[in-house]
């Protein structure tokens, strides 16, 4: 994107000399002031910039947060050059960065950096918005046409459907001029031609329809529509997903390419923690101040990337919990700096080195809190409660006749539906077993379908509240929905269980190596790396929990859990006492022990949690030919064809059947007691 070109342009100044600061080891740093006064003037350039961009801002919170962010950097900006300019030395038109104001420089600058990823951010949230809210009136002006009976009506929605068209066909243009990105760039250029080129065909296969009313003829329209309404969802979810790449835009770029993989595969703040502290324990000055940079260094990125990841959370209580998460490691950290340093200048008191200990755990604790609420699974895991409260919202609503709450309720809806496929597709590309893979990707399709087959519905109960069969229709529907969101879960849960039980296996079998071997290092570090997997799957375990009805798989899964909980420590127990005491009864109970962890592990499953897959193909199949039953029965009782009406009705019924019959297979093989009684 130009705006993500432009920023890396605006702040490359800085992140040189910043680099240039972090891996120094002399005592200065030198900076021309040409460069810096070149920085200053590009950073002034781009609030001007933005300023203007702001006033086109048509969401007030976000031109509000647009301009909040401006002052903040002028701010920032005035600071750092009154820093420079009043405490580094100058001298034959370069300055010299000492020291002692490096704290406050560095400081300075990731305030900057910071507010300018948050700017590019907010347009970018902007104009996608303005593209999905008219997406959004363009469907509803599609499922208008659907609707419609009469000739007259459709061509009075021909007029809107041509302006709304070309409305969102300007957008996209316009988001098109400013991509780089050739596959997006493609998605969105196919998908407005097909928009210009469909509409014409959309008009004359709706008008030839409500002439004949015949079956072919409403398989005409009924594709021309399809065609509409996914060229309008192909576009959505491709600016969708060229969006997630600013949002998750961060502070990382600072890294060497180098260590960015290994930051997203390792817990380093955890492994800088151990280093500072067995640095302290044998009295290294050196090792110890090297750690606790690198902690400092590390922590300060955690920190950068929870806040952003906090500003995309859309459950208030969840992002104050992991803002206050956030604040807390930040200051447990700070604390954890002073007593290191305290404990290297009084190396023989123990007290120090105890409370050293404990801020290190707290600090281990809170930092995992921290990454646990950007797991992949957990907003899916959250979205969960967030879907049936807005469904229920929904069908209260139309029930009672209220207009502008299923409007509101619609639109939440099917953001939400939308932002679970968007991010299932995400996650799909990660995984490698081509089942689990599969099983995602046809959730996501599902969600996708259902998500306008809810909003018609919906409008069907609202236009007659009374109606039972529509409201029935409304509410099979959402619980398609929900069934489906739920099999998504379980897929992605079932995957990131998968990796964590091979990669707990791996370890297991190298603890029990370095037991048997009576190596006291390697089995310290294997406990170590074992806690860290076993707290993961506990983790998972407890999302698990929450994702089943079924009282006797959740109580497996919770005992399951609590005896990972409580086992945990009474393994390095068990290794421990072997090693001082190596004999054959101790080493008996360690691998007993091991064992049953071991098997506690596999019995935190996400297996069975939902009905086999064959059957689940098959109902999904009949649903399909019950439904092109019903649609040859209603347009031979348009025409008044009483022989196909007859012959009609006849495989109506027998499909019926056909779907009693896979119920109840379905219901023989489903755990979930609520779903199994739905099924009955």
């Amino acid at each position: 994107m130009e705006a993500l070109d432009q920023i890396v342009s605006v702040v490359s100044e800085v992140i040189l000399i910043f680099e240039q600061a972090q891996r120094s080891a002399a005592a200065q740093i030198i900076m021309a002031k040409a460069n810096f006064d070149l920085v200053c003037s590009e950073i002034r350039r781009m609030v001007t910039l933005n300023q203007g961009q702001s006033g086109r801002i048509p969401v007030l919170d976000l031109r509000t947060k647009m301009d909040q962010s401006n002052a903040a950097i002028t701010d920032a900006t005035h600071r750092l050059q009154h820093l420079v300019q009043s405490k580094a030395p100058l001298n034959n038109g370069t300055y010299t960065i000492v020291r002692d104001i490096y704290d406050p420089f560095h400081g300075i600058l990731k305030e900057i950096i910071f507010e300018m990823v948050k700017q590019l951010q907010i347009i970018d949230q902007s104009n996608v918005q303005i593209i999905i809210d008219s997406s959004r009136k363009n469907l509803e002006l599609l499922i208008r046409l659907k609707n419609s009976d009469h000739e007259e009506a459709v061509n009075l929605l021909d007029a809107e459907i041509r302006k709304g068209s070309a409305d969102f066909v300007t957008h996209v243009t316009q988001r098109l001029s400013e991509s780089s990105d050739f596959e997006l760039r493609q998605k969105l250029s196919n998908g407005a031609e097909t928009i210009k080129r469909n509409h014409p065909v959309l008009i004359e296969t709706a008008k030839k329809d409500v002439r004949t009313r015949t079956s072919f003829s409403k398989t005409e329209r009924d594709n021309a529509l399809k065609t509409h309404i996914q060229a309008l969802q192909d576009i959505v979810n491709a600016v969708n997903s060229s969006s997630k790449y600013i949002s998750g835009f961060s502070l990382l770029f600072e890294l060497p390419p180098s260590l960015l993989e290994g930051w997203r595969r390792n817990p380093i703040v955890e492994e800088a923690l151990s280093r500072l502290y067995a640095a302290v324990k044998r009295g290294d000055r050196d090792g110890a101040l090297k750690a606790i940079q690198d902690l400092i260094d590390e922590t300060n990125r955690q920190i950068a990337e929870g806040k952003l990841f906090a500003q995309s959370m859309k459950d208030p209580a969840k992002r104050d919990a992991l803002l206050k998460d956030i604040k807390a490691l930040e200051d447990v950290v700070a604390k954890l700096v002073a007593q290191a340093k305290l404990a290297l200048d009084n190396p023989n008191d123990a007290a120090i080195m105890a409370e050293l200990e404990r801020l290190i755990e707290e600090a281990r604790l809170l930092n995992r809190r921290v990454q646990a609420a950007r797991e992949p699974e957990t907003e899916f895991v959250n979205a969960t409660s967030q879907l049936q409260a807005i469904m229920a919202k929904l069908l209260a609503a139309a029930k009672m006749g209220q207009a502008p709450e299923v409007v509101a309720a619609s639109k939440e809806l099917l953001e939400l539906m939308g932002q679970q496929s968007a991010n299932g597709r995400r996650y799909a590309a990660g995984v490698e077993d081509p089942d689990r893979k599969k099983a995602i990707l046809d959730a996501c399709n599902e969600l996708d379908r259902l998500a306008p087959l809810i909003l018609q519905a919906a409008k069907k109960v609202l236009e007659n509240p009374k109606d039972q069969n529509a409201v029935r229709e409304l509410e099979e529907l959402m619980a398609r929905a929900k069934l489906t969101n739920q099999k998504l879960n379980a897929a992605i849960l079932e995957n990131e269980l998968a990796k964590n039980l091979a990669l707990g296996k791996e370890l297991f079998d190298k603890l029990d190596e370095a037991v048997h071997n009576r190596d006291a290092e390697q089995v310290k570090e294997r406990l170590k790396d074992l806690h860290d997997v076993v707290g993961r799957r506990i983790e998972l375990g407890k999302k698990l929990a929450a994702e089943t009805t079924d009282p006797a798989k959740k109580n497996q899964i919770l005992d399951a859990v609590a005896f990972l909980q409580t086992g945990l420590p009474k393994l390095g127990d068990h290794a421990n006492k072997y090693l001082s005491n190596p004999t054959p009864e101790n080493l008996k109970k360690y691998d007993n022990h091991s064992a049953a962890m071991q098997d506690a592990a596999e019995r935190v499953t996400a297996e069975q949690l939902f009905p086999a897959k064959d059957v689940y193909g098959q109902t999904q199949s009949a649903h399909s030919r019950l439904d092109l039953a019903l649609e040859r029965l209603a347009a031979a009782v348009r025409r008044g064809d009483e022989k196909e009406a007859s012959l009609a009705a006849a495989e109506v019924v027998e499909q019926l059947k056909r779907q009693a019959q896979l119920a109840r297979d379905l219901a023989a093989k489903c755990t979930d007691a609520t779903l199994k009684k739905q099924l009955l």
